[in-house]
């Protein structure tokens, strides 16, 4: 699962450049194709979904929902989460402390989003609470897209690949718009830092990989009308990406998570 990326860099660039084509050129992407392996993936504990999330009076806390994949869940960073970390941030800058609830899941693709959105009554209940909604995914897309990003593919391959994440993050969007219905009024959709550098050791060709990943996560929550959030700009400006790297080569430790905690209250001040 580590990517460890060999292509050459002019073939990134091609690719890059059809890629953005394709995606202004498209507006909304095909139907996303289906994953093989979503009738494995885990679901929430029952203790994640049971109760519907409280609706806040006029004067009291927003309440933000988080649906993604194992970054979404913080796996291996050895603390509570993104949005725990998001809650930590609007606290320190004086805003009143948000009520989080957390539904992310290691492992998810985009499909596995959908079809919890539809088969889990909890969800859409905590969904249509909600004033925020947070959704990190698309890596488990790319991963199990096979070697395209990391093994030196072609530049049409590589574009191919980039657009099919986009409709497969497109059609999650969608599905969590019609779940969550009229209530929210904030959606943000981040993308990832050089999630293909293993433990944080960014290449030309990874970081360049990684641009083509955030580009089609981007036009996706622009064309269902959901906010982008940057975390490549805020990790780099770390100056020490790997030191945001947890154990395991590929996860944010907590500091990566307290990162991307500030970028999602920046995203909302």
């Amino acid at each position: 699962m580590h990517p460890s990326p060999r292509h050459p860099r002019l073939r990134l660039v091609a690719a890059s450049a059809l890629v953005a084509l394709a995606l202004a050129g498209c507006g909304r992407a095909a139907p996303a194709p289906a994953a093989a392996s979503a009738s494995t993936a885990p679901r929430p504990t029952t203790a994640d979904t049971t109760a519907p999330a409280p609706a806040p009076t006029a004067s009291g806390p927003r309440h933000v929902v988080g649906l993604g994949d194992s970054i979404m869940a913080g796996t291996n960073c050895s603390c509570t989460g993104p949005l725990a970390a998001y809650a930590d941030a609007v606290d320190r800058a004086g805003g009143a402390r948000p009520e989080v609830t957390n539904l992310g899941v290691a492992g998810w693709t985009t499909q596995d989003l959908r079809e919890f959105l539809t088969t889990d009554a909890d969800a859409r209940s905590a969904l249509a609470a909600a004033d925020t909604v947070v959704i990190i995914i698309g890596a488990n897309d790319l991963f199990r897209m096979g070697e395209a990003f990391r093994d030196g593919a072609d530049a049409t391959t590589l574009g191919r690949q980039a657009l099919l994440l986009n409709a497969g993050v497109t059609a999650a969007l969608e599905a969590v718009r019609e779940a969550a219905g009229d209530r929210p009024d904030t959606y943000l959709v981040t993308g990832y830092w050089d999630i293909l550098a293993p433990s944080g050791r960014s290449t030309t060709q990874s970081a360049a990989a990684t641009a083509m990943v955030n580009e089609a996560i981007r036009t996706a929550a622009e064309n269902v009308g959901m906010e982008y959030v940057d975390l490549a700009g805020p990790f780099d400006a770390s100056g020490d990406v790997g030191a945001l790297i947890s154990d395991d080569g590929l996860h944010p430790n907590a500091e990566g998570v307290r990162i991307i905690g500030e970028a999602l209250a920046d995203a909302h001040a």
